[in-house]
């Protein structure tokens, strides 16, 4: 099934994957306006969606050709069973 669906262009300032013990966060910053008043944020529109443990990285390369900040804040012991020690 193909869905007919407009194009929307969305301005990416940056992307970050934050690698946990569990699933990795992907967290896109763009320049949208936050959905809260400014009263509340005046901070840009942040998406943020998990993808599969160690994974987020290779997803953020293969889907929005941009290389992503990563934040590493998993435990020593699952840093060295994610590098095979």
């Amino acid at each position: 099934m193909k869905l007919d669906l407009d194009v929307v262009k969305i301005e990416v300032v940056k992307i970050v994957v934050t690698l946990t013990d569990g699933a990795d966060e992907v967290s896109i910053f763009t320049k949208l306006p936050s959905p809260y008043p400014i009263d509340i944020t005046d901070q840009d529109l942040v998406m943020s969606f998990k993808t599969q443990r160690n994974s987020g990285i290779k997803y953020v390369n293969q889907n929005f050709n941009i290389t992503p900040r990563v934040v590493d804040v998993r435990t020593r012991s699952e840093i060295r069973f994610s590098q095979g020690k």
